[in-house]
């Protein structure tokens, strides 16, 4: 059999989809496809994490799957710049329910959460949550836009800027760094690392760039950064490197819903992408798995 191990966020979870739409299910059902024979997914991702979490799950809990190939999703809106470096800074978690440390340390905490959980009443009174569920995130077209969604989009510009400043830029190193960690630990097993660049909707939707430019110098941004930085230094340090961006700008559907997560089409859409460059990467594992 053969096991690739998916370590990411909120994206690889499959936010606002079923669990069978995500893109390591489908990938899995087209891999076994493709190669003809058993092929085991993990999908590890979890929501809100960083790559500061990446390195810390694959070194004390991702190596026990073994798996023949790790696979690191990178959301560039809020992946490129890690701001992350200690994991005093990193939530907690109460009941299951992820929580800052001065949340967690507040009277009362734990009962809050259980009625988070268990109430739908308190959620509504408790919020920010849509009563609607996720469906209140689906779009009646490309341009359907939640004044939410464009603040969040608005404040990712800064990615996106053609001159860096110094702090970026040590946040930018500081994510290749911990994806260098991932390598490293990989490679002591003999085990390729592949990461995955998922693109941001600002970065390919006309749309929403005209409403975030506005009265901003456009100039001074570039919206095919920072993939091309994050390629050459990421392979650098030993890893292969997908850039799905051109394969969202050649789609003319809209694959984003309100909560800056991919409908089906765009799990299916990076499966099938995944699928066609990941074809070459397994060949060497699965002559070597026949070898034995």
């Amino acid at each position: 059999m053969l096991r690739l191990l998916v370590i990411d966020d909120s994206f690889t979870v499959g936010a606002n989809v079923a669990e069978k739409d995500a893109y390591p299910q489908v990938l899995e059902r087209l891999l076994r496809r493709e190669l003809a024979r058993d092929v085991e997914v993990v999908n590890s991702g979890v929501g809100g994490w960083d790559p500061f979490q990446y390195a810390q799950y694959y070194q004390h809990y991702g190596r026990a799957f073994k798996p023949d190939l790790v696979f690191i999703g990178l959301f560039v809106g809020n992946d490129t710049y890690s701001g992350v470096a200690d994991i005093k800074n990193q939530r907690t978690a109460v009941l299951g329910r992820r929580v800052s440390p001065e949340a967690a340390a507040k009277p009362g905490i734990g009962l809050r959460v259980a009625m988070y959980e268990h109430s739908h009443l308190w959620r509504l009174l408790s919020g920010p949550i849509l009563a609607e569920g996720h469906a209140s995130f689906r779009r009646r077209d490309c341009a359907d836009f939640t004044e939410q969604y464009v603040e969040i989009q608005r404040s990712r510009l800064n990615t996106h800027l053609k001159h860096r400043p110094p702090a970026l830029q040590k946040a930018l190193e500081r994510t290749v760094g911990l994806i260098a960690r991932i390598v490293e630990l990989a490679s002591e097993e003999g085990v390729p690392v592949v990461v995955a660049m998922f693109p941001d909707e600002n970065q390919l939707n006309p749309h929403l760039q005209r409403l975030l430019l506005g009265q901003e110098d456009g100039q001074r941004y570039d919206f095919k950064m920072p993939q091309r930085d994050l390629h050459e230094q990421l392979t650098g340090i030993g890893a292969e490197v997908i850039d799905l961006l051109p394969a969202f700008i050649a789609d003319p559907r809209c694959l984003y819903m309100n909560d800056t997560h991919w409908t089906e089409e765009g799990h299916a859409l990076v499966a099938a992408n995944l699928v066609s460059r990941l074809r070459d990467i397994l060949a060497p594992l699965t002559a070597r798995q026949g070898q034995r």
